[in-house]
C-alpha cells in the first residue's frame, strides 16, 4: 500500500487521464499531485529514425495539450518542462519535496522486442532511479490493482508555473540544438 501524500506523476507512454490505470492507483493516496511531462528533444531524434520526426512531434504535443486540457476540467494541471529526463524529473523531485514519484510501465511495441524509442525510455528510467535514490525519493510503479477514480476527487495541484507546450517547430529546433552539440 502506498502511504505518501505528495507524488510527482510523470506521465511517460499513456497520455490520457481516462482508463490510465498507473494514474488510478496513485490518486487515493495523494493529498499533493503533481502530473508532470517532459519534452525530451532527444526523444525526437530516436523518432527521426523512423522518418516521422514532424509527424511525431505534433502528435505529442496534441496528447500533451489534450491531457492538461483534461486534468484542468478536475481542477488540476500539468506541469510541462523541457529538458532531459534525468536531468529534469530529479531536480523537480527534489524541488517539489515530493515523497515518491511514480510513473507507468512501458510495454515494447507489439512485435518489436528492440523499440528504439522503449529502449531509449527504459535506459533513462534506470539514470533516473539512481538519481532519485541519492536523494531516498522511491520510483513507484503502480500495483495490478485498479482503483475507481471519481472526478471531483482529484488531488491538490501545487501552486507552482505549470509551463508551456512547445510548438512542434520549437520542439524540433530543441532536438537540432541538440544535435549540434553532440557532433561538436
Amino acid at each position: 500500500m502506498i502511504s505518501q501524500n505528495k507524488i510527482l506523476f510523470w506521465f511517460r507512454d499513456n497520455l490520457s487521464l481516462w482508463g490510465n490505470s498507473s494514474l488510478l492507483n496513485f490518486l487515493e493516496h495523494s493529498s499533493e499531485f503533481t502530473p508532470v511531462f517532459c519534452f525530451d528533444p532527444r526523444e525526437v531524434l530516436v523518432a527521426d529514425h523512423q522518418n516521422k520526426k514532424c509527424e511525431y512531434a505534433n502528435k505529442l504535443i496534441n496528447k500533451v495539450l489534450t491531457l492538461r486540457k483534461n486534468l484542468q476540467e478536475v481542477g488540476s494541471d500539468l506541469l510541462v518542462v523541457s529538458d532531459h529526463y534525468e536531468k529534469i524529473i530529479p531536480s523537480l523531485a527534489r524541488v517539489l519535496n515530493v515523497d515518491m514519484v511514480a510513473t507507468e510501465r512501458i510495454a515494447a511495441s507489439k512485435g518489436v522486442a528492440t523499440d528504439p524509442m522503449t529502449h531509449f525510455r527504459e535506459e533513462k528510467l534506470l539514470e533516473i532511479n539512481t538519481l532519485l535514490r541519492m536523494h531516498s525519493i522511491p520510483l513507484v510503479f503502480p500495483q495490478n490493482e485498479l482503483h475507481k477514480f471519481q472526478r471531483n476527487s482529484f488531488p491538490t495541484f501545487p501552486p507552482i508555473n505549470s509551463g508551456s507546450v512547445p510548438s512542434a517547430d520549437q520542439l524540433l529546433a530543441m532536438s537540432t540544438s541538440r544535435l549540434h552539440s553532440i557532433a561538436r
